[in-house]
């Protein structure tokens, strides 16, 4: 079954979304990176992707559902 989801963002809300990746977590908290220098680094990186104040992207998947068969 396809799911798709739009969610609409503010540079800092994408910015906030997206420190909660388990990859920047990681950085984070291997002292790598902090999170100060992570989120002004995305912060630079989406605001040329924003022409207006907020953005809409849609999130798309597929659910896949598994069932157990009776035998008889």
């Amino acid at each position: 079954e396809r799911y798709e989801n739009d969610i609409s963002f503010t540079p800092e809300e994408l910015v906030a979304y997206l420190a909660t990746q388990t990859n920047v977590m990681a950085a984070v908290e291997q002292g790598r990176e902090s999170i100060d220098s992570v989120t002004q680094w995305l912060l630079e990186q989406v605001r040329p992707y924003f022409t207006r104040s907020k953005a809409t992207f849609v999130f798309v998947t597929r659910a896949w559902y598994l069932r157990k068969e009776v035998t008889r």
